[in-house]
């Protein structure tokens, strides 16, 4: 048996739910066995550390609703000690980058990196009190807004931080741009 698991969980990298279906039993027994055999038991990030999240290759956020359900769904639960450390660490810098268990060689994108810059974060302000808070294709007033790059941020890295580059867009005319997401490449606008 422990070289059937250790076969299946460590050479063929299975997970536990895999192994338990071929062995014809819980994932959870195949935990215990694993602890009972001396095994050691893969954290989450060590089998994909490295690849893409999801089948896809994206990654998924939970909607407002989930969020928020899951933050009530914790009041009153206390943290272990160990999280409650580990986030007191965090929060002191102790565990940034290699010291950070879930680091992974700073693969951070740049485009990621620029876009939660205190920079781009001024960029949009302003351009949002420039156009008065409205979208400037519909008229909408407030709601969920959009700074808009009218010459592409991928493209022109030069003009991000332009005021005079950006307009404030609501949700929906954001969507209808030739350039939304990448689209200006696709329909052949940008060269």
């Amino acid at each position: 048996m422990k070289d059937q698991l250790k076969t299946l969980y460590i050479d063929k990298e299975l997970s536990l739910e895999k192994v338990g279906k071929l062995l014809g039993v819980s994932p959870t027994t195949i935990y215990r066995r694993l602890k009972k055999h001396n095994i050691k038991i893969r954290n989450s990030g060590e089998l994909n550390k490295g690849k893409p999240s999801g089948a896809s290759g994206k990654t998924w956020k939970l909607s407002e609703k989930a969020r928020n359900n899951h933050r009530l769904s914790l009041i009153g639960k206390k943290q272990s000690l160990r999280h409650r450390i580990n986030q007191g660490l965090a929060r002191r810098g102790l565990l940034a980058k290699e010291k950070n268990p879930n680091w992974r060689g700073g693969i951070t994108k740049q485009n990621d990196i620029v876009r939660k810059s205190f920079d781009y974060r001024m960029w949009r302000n302003l351009v949002f009190e420039r156009d008065n808070y409205t979208c400037q294709i519909c008229g909408k007033k407030g709601g969920i807004l959009h700074a808009h790059h009218i010459k592409p941020f991928a493209y022109y890295p030069e003009l991000r931080f332009l005021v005079d580059n950006g307009e404030t867009l609501c949700v929906d005319c954001h969507k209808k741009t030739n350039t939304y997401a990448g689209r200006g490449k696709i329909y052949g606008i940008l060269t």
